[in-house]
């Protein structure tokens, strides 16, 4: 909606595959080079073939995110010890897929796992992660989400239950070919969402002009 480049379109399309794949895996084990290979078949930019091929040889050679990070062109050199250091994931939809992608395959059969190793590598986290989640969510379901993770999230008006249901009923609007409409559509309470935006617009608002302020 936002990002018109075409490579933004692949990514999309990647991350579609990647979730399809993992909700018709019956055994929570995610076969790296078939799925590498459906990417392959659904997405022919060589941009996006060549980083397939990386994530696949990556993963063969039991890389650390870090590793694959800085073998991606990620890295920088540290002046002071000359060693090569991850700068972190760009905001550019090819680095992030391949983060996203990398760490999940890597660790398919886990959820906490795959998000932390995702998060440490730095930069664009909040998307890395994000995409992380859900790929692990939708091969492993949502009772393998750490349950100190849910119970330390506000997200109020609503809340984990009414997510909950929320999703339960998005899966009967969607889980078939033909677009049926649930029975009991819940409601989602808009004007406290928006009053709730608001207040989050002036925070950001106050937190970048404070930044803009000495003492830097």
């Amino acid at each position: 909606m936002t990002h018109t480049d075409p490579l933004a379109e692949s990514g999309a399309l990647a991350i579609a595959v990647a979730v399809r794949h993992a909700v018709r895996s019956q055994t929570g084990q995610i076969d790296a080079r078939e799925l590498l290979n459906e990417l392959r078949a659904a997405i022919t930019d060589a941009e996006w073939l060549e980083i397939f091929d990386q994530i696949e040889a990556a993963i063969g050679a039991n890389l650390s995110p870090t590793e694959f990070g800085i073998k991606m062109g990620w890295g920088y050199r540290d002046r002071s010890t000359h060693q090569v250091r991850l700068r972190g994931v760009s905001g550019f939809i090819c680095h992030t897929i391949a983060a996203a992608l990398f760490c999940w395959l890597r660790w398919s059969t886990e959820f906490r796992r795959p998000v932390e190793e995702v998060i440490l590598m730095g930069g664009d986290t909040d998307s890395t992660a994000a995409i992380v989640g859900g790929l692990a969510g939708a091969t492993l379901g949502v009772t393998a989400i750490p349950q100190e993770w849910l119970d330390t999230m506000i997200d109020w008006p609503t809340s984990i239950s009414w997510l909950r249901r929320f999703s339960t009923e998005l899966h009967i609007a969607f889980g078939s070919d033909k677009f049926v409409v649930p029975p009991n559509v819940l409601q989602v309470p808009w004007l406290l969402l928006l009053w709730r935006n608001w207040f989050f617009v002036v925070v950001v608002l106050v937190h970048v002009l404070r930044r803009m302020l000495p003492p830097y």
